[in-house]
């Protein structure tokens, strides 16, 4: 057994890791620690040859904080790194003898549209063709084959599809191992696999993570699965053997087969005629390739002098903000979340997705979070004046994101959800609104009871009704969603709304009025067909008090939108309160979002409403 080091993980500066580990461990032929600049070509560190990787789609962003030189790479899903096949000296792995071993520390920032950490692995024209020039590679998140979110190293004897036992093409190359484990997301791991010339084995964090048939479940009786090999196998098992070696491209014997050779790629491959099509998004702090088999002690050495718990350990970066000169503002970092009102951001503060429209200027602050939003970086802050010709806006109209009910619901995955859901089943009657929308019935995307679901079935699932109801919506969080795609691709009869009552806690009734329609605009502008029924905003609180007061000048504002713009205007407040004003329990639990009995109140009050504007 080869000697192992004894190795201190301290942390200097943003280092993490012991590189010298790396390069001391037998059989290195290439090893990158990505401390180059964007624009420069990131070099191989302590082997025989440099191997030289080249920017694809323009330079490549280096961030601080990676494992080995304190920086890392950071892969957007469409840049990549390669070398091409000519130059890929003793990278190019192959033979019925080859052994390979390959060894990442990566941050996966979204595994969802993530499949490659590198490899030399062409599939050609398409996946399930014999033009491919597939070797050796470390992929991910495969769900056709067995590995959804999981790691899938692949080996290929023939570059192309995998042949049967009995000289029958199998449809794809069916030679890879899976791991019983989903890849880690959103925090620094490593991910490695060896090839020793019968078996494959796949590690994540330095530990094999072992995966075996069952029999039970798997009904296949391809003979290729079930006869070959010393132990049987099956696709998706780990270890997973394969006896047949690496592919090894001969340019006279397969001049008329196969498509050119492979180059070596980081980040992305080529998959069925594509580069960008399977690549990843993420962070690269290290990648190492070895012309061996290392054994499980060697990989868990190597996990170790990553130092990849130090990294995750330490607060975020600082993340940077960039305002363009037509007043869009962007923020560079990861799981950002911001603020335009003077406060620092806290875990539940607005979530970064998108440029931010700030031609009215205004105070951002910025911070960058981990994962679970335990951890966060410093605070950025820039101040803005309006750009010319614009002035200060209210808060109301200035389309933001929120996550106040997090982590009791993912605002950012609802918008997901229910943008699909509506392009999908494109719906007659469109509900926006917040939380009082929202628990009301329709298609559920978390956890949340839906109080009203019995009403919402009776009177609006025949009708093909979609809920874009989400808790804690205020006016200029719907604004963002309608400016997002939640509307995209439909043209509902009728939208009913009613928003506005999260904003009655710190807003005039002016600006929160301004802020409805705005949104009023807005479906004017992207639903120019649709009828729109504006809904007062429902009272709130027990007793009269002075947000039903405020309530009520909105609602006299709104009033005056009915007739024009598509809009009737509808107060249907009166029917939930008592001779003498009260909300009461059976009605409003907690005096401000109905229950069943509630929801039916409003379902029966809009209802000759709805079946006019329907033309029902």
């Amino acid at each position: 057994m080869r000697p192992l080091i004894l190795i201190a993980l301290t942390l200097s500066s943003v280092f993490a890791g012991d590189a010298s580990i790396i390069e001391k461990t037998p059989g290195l032929v290439g090893f990158w620690t990505f401390g180059e600049e964007a624009g420069q070509k990131r070099v191989s560190q302590g082997t025989k040859e440099q191997h030289p990787l080249s920017e694809v789609n323009g330079p490549i962003k280096r961030s601080v904080g990676g494992p080995f030189s304190g920086y890392a790479a950071d892969l957007n899903g469409s840049q990549y790194f390669e070398i091409k096949h000519s130059e890929t000296g003793d990278l190019n792995i192959s033979g019925k003898d080859a052994q390979v071993s390959m060894f990442a520390v990566v941050r996966i920032v979204n595994l969802k549209k993530s499949r490659t950490i590198a490899g030399m692995w062409s599939e050609g024209k398409g996946a399930n063709d014999d033009t491919g020039t597939r070797q050796y590679a470390l992929l991910m998140n495969m769900p056709t084959y067995g590995g959804n979110r999981q790691l899938v190293p692949h080996i290929s004897s023939e570059g192309g599809v995998t042949m049967r036992a009995d000289g029958t093409k199998f449809p794809w190359c069916a030679d890879y191992a899976a791991t019983k484990r989903e890849v880690p997301e959103e925090e620094w791991c490593t991910l490695a696999f060896t090839y020793d010339s019968k078996y494959l084995r796949t590690y994540i964090n330095g530990v094999l993570d072992q995966r075996q048939l069952d029999a039970v479940k798997d009904k296949r009786n391809d003979p290729y699965f079930t006869k070959e090999g010393p132990d049987g196998k099956d696709r998706g098992m780990n270890p997973y053997y394969h006896g047949r070696g690496i592919f090894k491209y001969d340019p006279v014997l397969h001049a008329k087969t196969k498509i050119a050779p492979s180059d070596f790629t980081v980040g992305a491959r080529m998959a069925v005629g594509s580069m960008t099509g399977e690549a990843t998004i993420g962070k690269f702090g290290g990648l190492a390739v070895f012309n061996c088999a290392l054994s499980d002690a060697e990989l868990k050495h190597l996990h170790d002098a990553a130092g990849v718990e130090t990294l995750n350990a330490q607060p975020p970066p600082k993340p940077v903000i960039f305002r363009h000169p037509k007043g869009s503002v962007t923020l560079e970092g990861e799981n950002v979340l911001y603020t335009l009102d003077g406060s620092d951001p806290v875990a539940k503060s607005n979530p970064y997705l998108a440029p931010i429209a700030l031609a009215s200027g205004s105070t951002v602050k910025a911070r960058s979070f981990s994962k679970d939003r335990k951890r966060m970086s410093e605070v950025a802050t820039m101040d803005y004046e309006p750009l010319p010709g614009h002035q200060p806006l209210p808060s109301t109209v200035v389309p933001v994101t929120q996550d106040r009910s997090w982590p009791s619901y993912d605002w950012r995955k609802r918008h997901e959800l229910t943008s699909a859901a509506v392009r999908r089943s494109k719906p007659q009657i469109l509900f926006i609104g917040d939380s009082i929308t929202h628990f009301f019935g329709g298609e559920q995307f978390d956890g949340y009871v839906l109080r009203g679901k019995n009403t919402w079935d009776e009177f609006y699932a025949p009708r093909k009704a979609g809920n874009l109801g989400f808790g804690w919506d205020k006016t200029e969080n719907v604004l963002w969603r309608l400016q997002h795609g939640s509307i995209d691709g439909i043209a509902p009869k009728l939208v009913v709304m009613m928003i506005g009552t999260n904003n009655t806690g710190d807003c005039s009734a002016p600006d929160i009025a301004q802020g409805i329609i705005a949104i009023v605009s807005e479906l004017n502008q992207r639903l120019p067909q649709s009828k729109i029924l504006l809904l007062g905003i429902f009272p709130r609180g027990e007793k009269p008090n002075p947000q039903r007061e405020k309530i009520a000048v909105i609602n006299q504002l709104l009033a005056q939108l009915d007739g024009e713009r598509n809009v009737t205007f509808l107060d249907i407040g009166p029917k939930f309160l008592t001779p003498d004003g009260l909300i009461t329990k059976d009605i409003m639990p907690d005096y401000l979002h109905p229950n069943e009995k509630g929801y039916r109140i409003w379902a029966e009050a809009i209802e000759p409403t709805v079946k006019k504007l329907m033309g029902e």
